[in-house]
């Protein structure tokens, strides 16, 4: 962790996480829980007002856009017999962001999602299930669905005239 070069003021990144590489930045008001067994990787950045839990992996060159929100665990609800509050929670389960991703604005994660390399998650989305071996995916939804694989099979495949400047103003950021 001595080699740690996170960009906050008072350096506190390298003495908590497990694993802090050269992040590009963090913005202002970003939570990470408790911090431990964050592991980040070089050039990431992670927007304002994003929640990243415990027990999570983000690779190299990852975007995390403002307001992604990030689970880790969830409340037991099954016993119908004892109010959701007095419960607990599930097991707490690892979340995995590949390198080269971009996890647009307004993102919700459920916990123990997999990202793969180079996936680009549209803003507002809402992870539910994992797409671990699609590297290059474009994946976009309130509940997320998979639109296609690579640049051409996703967003230009469904929207020939839409550049990528402008997928990037209106889908993305």
């Amino acid at each position: 962790l001595s080699s740690c070069t996170c960009p906050d003021k008072n350096g506190l990144c390298k003495h908590i996480f497990l694993r802090c590489g050269s992040i590009q930045t963090i913005n202002r008001k970003v939570s990470f829980g408790s911090g431990r067994g964050v592991e980040i990787g070089d050039g990431s950045g992670i927007g304002a007002n994003t929640t990243i839990p415990s027990k999570i992996i983000i690779g190299n060159n990852v975007i995390l856009s403002r307001n992604c929100f990030i689970l880790n665990r969830n409340h037991n609800y099954e016993n119908t017999n004892i109010p959701i509050v007095e419960q607990g929670f599930k097991e707490i389960k690892l979340t995995v962001i590949e390198d080269d991703c971009w996890i647009g604005m307004n993102t919700l994660m459920t916990p123990g999602r997999h990202v793969s390399k180079g996936t680009i998650v549209a803003m507002g989305s809402v992870l539910t299930k994992d797409f671990p071996t699609l590297f290059y995916a474009f994946i976009v939804g309130g509940v997320i669905c998979m639109i296609g694989q690579g640049v051409q099979d996703g967003l230009l495949a469904l929207f020939p005239t839409l550049t990528m400047e402008d997928a990037a103003t209106w889908m993305l950021i």
